[in-house]
């Protein structure tokens, strides 16, 4: 489903800063406050405590998984906590699956300019010319002027098109569930096609301004450049996923759902059980609605592999590719920052110098995968449940923490 909580946009960062940076000072529980730092193994004790106070301290939270690796001080470290099926009682294993959600969408820009670095089309490039008319016909309809033929690649990376996003814009219920998370819920066995999706969001939902006049996140973004690398390309994005991405970084583990046969990363295990509040939605088909904004399966070993090739400029012919999806801009809130499928937050801003920034993104379950550039460290994950809002970001800052309180010892 969607890089973020219902009622949980990127703007909303900051009040998870806020509560992540109390969580900083004061500890995040009775049993994290004071880390014993003598050795590597005594600070894996302290992140295993860390996680099960995770999945016990709020009851919506089932389960979880969190992949550390800090290869400046020499460590790495992978857990995982609670029970991965309910209905089997399997317990949770630091090597089990899981939806990324919107992580995808660092994977797909990624996959993007690995496709522009070929010359198969240019970031300014004007999208109706990679798109059949029954996408384009008034895809783009703001105070009664069609700017359709006016929105461009780059402005889909950064979500400056000003398109809608068919997952959370609109009516919200009393839950924070919009119209078309209760469309995916009522009709769980549907599968979506990312087609249906984008006139899904044609025939519900407004633009919210013209294209490259301000900044909206959106998975509507993501469908259509999904489509684009399909067409330009003549092969599937789960093919071209596996050509030039997951195949080459030996993501041997990640795959898409609902496109590729399963890649289980154990023996006999299926999918790790996801949540939104009391639902468990592993089983919905409808989820194929997510597909080019995140549909993907994978696990922390893969992530953290993804991650580093990108952080060790593996990936890209050019240093300077990654390089133009690191251009950041601002999203209207102190700190919160945008590039090219990628969040960066700026802790320097909110006076946690000690952290400086971080980047990477956050999906709907409460998946993660980030860098923090002062540590060299790479933090992956999920809690698997998207309406317990906070808490991955907390921990994540708290993992930071022990880290840096390790180091000094």
């Amino acid at each position: 489903m969607h890089r973020s909580n219902p009622g949980y946009t990127i703007k909303n960062y900051f009040f998870s800063i806020i509560t992540a940076f109390t969580f900083l000072l004061y500890g995040c529980s009775d049993n994290a406050t004071e880390p014993n730092t003598n050795s590597n193994e005594e600070l894996k004790k302290e992140l295993q405590t860390l996680l099960d106070s995770t999945v016990s301290s709020d009851n919506a939270i089932h389960n979880a998984v969190l992949l550390v690796d800090a290869p400046d001080i020499n460590f790495k470290w992978k857990g995982a906590s609670g029970i991965a099926n309910p209905q089997t009682q399997l317990k949770m294993e630091p090597n089990d699956q899981f939806r990324i959600a919107s992580l995808g969408k660092m994977t797909l820009a990624v996959l993007t300019m690995k496709l522009i670095e070929e010359d198969r089309f240019k970031l300014d490039d004007f999208i109706f010319h990679y798109l059949p008319g029954s996408i384009m016909n008034r895809l783009h309809i703001f105070q009664g002027k069609d700017y359709s033929n006016q929105i461009t690649i780059r402005q889909l990376l950064n979500h400056t098109s000003g398109l809608p996003d068919y997952i959370e814009d609109g009516n919200r219920d009393a839950k924070g569930a919009t119209d078309f998370m209760n469309l995916l819920k009522s009709e769980p066995n549907k599968f979506w096609k990312p087609e249906e999706t984008i006139e899904y969001t044609k025939q519900n939902l407004p633009p919210h301004f013209a294209p490259g006049n301000g900044f909206h996140y959106g998975d509507t973004n993501y469908q259509l450049l999904g489509l684009i690398l399909q067409n330009i390309t003549g092969k599937k994005l789960n093919i071209l996923y596996r050509e030039k991405l997951f195949t080459p970084l030996g993501m041997n583990h990640t795959y898409m759902e609902y496109y590729d046969d399963p890649m289980p990363s154990i023996a006999g295990r299926n999918l790790s059980h996801v949540y939104f509040d009391a639902d468990n939605y592993t089983d919905w088909i409808s989820n194929s609605a997510d597909w080019a904004g995140g549909g993907i399966i994978s696990t922390t070993e893969d992530l953290n592999r993804f991650m580093r090739a990108f952080v060790n400029n593996e990936i890209f012919r050019s240093p300077q590719t990654k390089q133009l999806m690191l251009n950041w801009q601002n999203e209207s809130e102190a700190g919160l920052y945008y590039g090219f499928g990628i969040v960066r937050i700026n802790f320097s801003e909110f006076g946690l110098t000690e952290i400086g920034e971080i980047y990477g993104h956050d999906g709907f379950p409460q998946s993660f995968m980030f860098y923090v550039p002062k540590q060299n460290v790479t933090i992956a994950g999920t809690l698997n449940q998207a309406v317990s809002e906070n808490n991955f970001m907390e921990l994540v800052l708290t993992v930071i923490s022990l880290l840096a309180a390790s180091d000094q010892h």
